[in-house]
Parts: C-alpha cells; structure tokens; sequence
C-alpha cells in the first residue's frame, strides 16, 4: 500500500502514517513535475508521474511542512513495509510498492538517483 510512514534514528514512529487517500501532497507533485522538466521527463526516469497518493510527493510535503520531524526522520517506509518490519525486524519493499514511491525506476528496477536527490 502507498503512504508515508517515518522513522527516528531509534526506528520509532514520528508521525501518524500518511496514507495512500490523502491527497495534502498535490502542489508538492506538481512541482516535482516542474522541477524535472514535466510529466514526460518524468516518465522517462521512472515510466511514472508523482500522483499524490505516491510517498514521493509525501516526503516533500513532510519536509515543508513538519520540518523538524522531517530532520528527525532516517528512514521513509510504506505502511505494509513498516508492518513487514515490526513482524521480521527487516527492511524491505517490494518492486509494485517502490514504483508506488514515484521515485523508482520501473524499467531499470532500481531507485533513480536524479529524484532521491531532487533540490526544489
């Protein structure tokens, strides 16, 4: 499932999960598409737009807007990731879940370097 969940250097929750449906992240994603030149830009990097559904666009919002959480935060999780840790204390996702980041490139199955480092 899409979302947010964010941890502390400690692996703690910071912040109630952000999920899939809340949709607060929708200037953060156009302005992704605008940073990187538009929706076909876009999809080249990773055969995906940042719908607000996406953690990608969560993330950013995150940043603006709880930005001393958002310093705290180690690590961003899906919400099924994060209970798959809880269960096994192991850190994974799966390739549908992260092309669900919108900051994973599908084709090449691997996270794209130019958005994880996005200045904007």
């Amino acid at each position: 499932m899409h979302g947010l969940v964010a941890l502390d250097k400690d692996c703690q929750v910071l912040r109630p999960a952000i999920l899939w449906n809340d949709q607060r992240s929708m200037l953060q994603c156009q302005r992704i598409h605008e940073v990187v030149g538009g929706i076909p830009r876009l999809m080249e990097l990773t055969n995906n737009q940042m719908l607000p559904g996406y953690t990608g666009g969560k993330i950013l919002w995150m940043r603006e807007q709880e930005p001393k959480l958002y310093k705290r935060t180690r690590l961003f999780l899906n919400p099924k990731d994060y209970i798959r840790y809880v269960l096994t204390g192991e850190f994974a996702t799966e390739v549908s879940d992260a092309s669900g980041t919108g900051l994973f490139d599908v084709r090449q199955r691997q996270w794209c370097d130019q958005l994880l480092t996005l200045k904007g």
